[in-house]
């Protein structure tokens, strides 16, 4: 049983579970203000939060905790218990989904920002008291809001969003006397063919680890920012089916292919009778590629420098830019990935879990203490580090089921470059595939 009718079988037993709302309108205190925590009720003496999350140990919110916990103490002497969980990424969905159905789910949890087509039904949204869409959307980036936001509700806070960027190696690029890393992909071309070098068929040094999906880390996530920048539509704009091999119009009203145009650029890195050829299916993965020095630019997310730090070479240097776009521009596209933390519909707290996730947002520590990337849109756009100013213009898009569209994406990228099938059949099947799955879900959901 797939995801969708997993979230559908839960949604059966939510009808004998009290909702969000019932319990807001007879047990739950309302949402707190400052002038009015309670909203002229008697405060609770007691709040009790389960909160399960991924990646980051309790430590990492603790004083968090601790110091809201403090306020309200002191503010109306209601004690704020907060039951933190650390969840293995591995059976994230699955322990997810079962305590769910089992009327026993966490009080807030996280959903990843192309998880929200197949969870908003289970998520009690944003109270308006706590947060307006307004509000919301002059708070967050704009990637934020798009993946959050639905029918006129929203439904996820993230507190940090990642973006794709480029690492290089500015000891190998220099050697060829390539002083900054490419802005362009026109300059990221020129660098990697010059940097590359092959013998008798075997690649000895890569330019860059572009081209294949097996051996490269995050291979849909890189094939969806070319598309992006590319001006692809990648679905129709009712969301109803998947569009991304459809024709736009040129300037002089000819047909236009930016997805295909786009795998093709992807899988020529990979294709040995072509001169962007810099990779192949039969390198070791391109994060161990690079740690190793044998790559001179990869393209990644922040979450992965603890790793390559980790395990990287003694002598390995490295740096990170911006990632290449199409050409110089005013308005470029970075891929976003990232985490929303969210709050069941089960919640007997549902107010004071959003009171809570906002004021760590508000609090701006978490970022500090993570070293990740922010959120906010005004701090973002103010930024000079990479990955902050990334998040404020980065861009993703609408999947019906994340892991399954995901999944097709890395089948059409094999299809082309190990199964020798045209660039316009695969990703034409590609898009056929997704369409079925949209459409199959709306039929479910009738």
């Amino acid at each position: 049983m797939n995801l969708q009718k997993k979230l559908f079988k839960i949604l059966g037993l939510l009808i004998i579970i009290p909702t969000a709302a019932f319990l807001a309108g007879c047990g739950e205190p309302p949402p707190p203000t400052a002038e009015d925590p309670c909203f002229g009720q008697p405060c609770p003496s007691e709040v009790n939060l389960t909160i399960w999350r991924l990646f980051d140990d309790r430590e990492v919110l603790e004083p968090i905790i601790e110091t809201y916990a403090d306020i309200w103490k002191a503010k109306t002497n209601t004690t704020i218990n907060i039951t933190y969980k650390k969840v293995d990424y591995e059976n994230y969905e699955e322990r997810l989904i079962k305590a769910l159905a089992a009327g026993k789910g966490p009080d807030i949890f996280q959903i990843h920002n192309d998880w929200l087509p197949e969870y908003w039904e289970i998520i009690s949204p944003i109270p308006g008291e706590i947060m307006t869409t307004e509000q919301y959307h002059e708070k967050f980036v704009e990637v934020a809001y798009e993946d959050f936001f639905y029918q006129d509700s929203v439904y996820a806070i993230p507190f940090s969003v990642d973006t794709l960027a480029l690492f290089y190696n500015p000891r190998i690029l220099e050697d060829y006397l390539f002083f900054s890393p490419p802005t362009t992909w026109e300059q990221f071309i020129e660098q990697s063919q010059t940097v590359t070098e092959i013998n008798n068929g075997i690649i000895d040094q890569s330019g860059a680890s572009l081209g294949t999906a097996g051996n490269i880390n995050r291979a849909t996530d890189i094939l969806y920012a070319l598309m992006l920048q590319n001006d692809t539509l990648m679905t129709s704009p009712d969301r109803t089916s998947a569009s991304f091999a459809l024709p736009t119009k040129t300037s002089t009203g000819e047909n236009f292919y930016p997805g295909q145009s786009s795998l093709d650029f992807y899988t020529s890195f990979a294709n040995p009778n072509h001169e962007n050829y810099t990779w192949s299916p039969n390198l070791v993965g391109s994060i161990e590629a690079f740690e190793k020095g044998l790559v001179a630019m990869t393209i990644n997310y922040s979450y992965q420098i603890p790793t390559i730090d980790k395990f990287k070479d003694p002598d390995l240097s490295y740096k990170v830019a911006n990632l290449p776009q199409i050409y110089t521009t005013d308005d470029p596209v970075s891929y976003a990935n990232y985490w929303g933390e969210t709050v069941s519909v089960q919640s007997q707290n549902a107010a004071w879990a959003w009171d809570f996730l906002n004021y760590i947002v508000d609090n701006q520590s978490y970022n500090t203490r993570t070293g990740s990337p922010t959120s906010l849109r005004q701090k973002a756009k103010d930024s000079a580090s990479t990955f902050n100013h990334q998040a404020f213009y980065a861009k993703s898009f609408y999947k019906i089921d994340a892991a399954r569209v995901d999944e097709v994406i890395y089948n059409m990228i094999n299809d082309v470059t190990e199964n020798s099938i045209p660039s316009e059949e695969a990703i034409n099947k590609a898009q056929n595939d997704v369409t079925a799955m949209m459409i199959k879900a709306k039929e479910e959901q009738l």
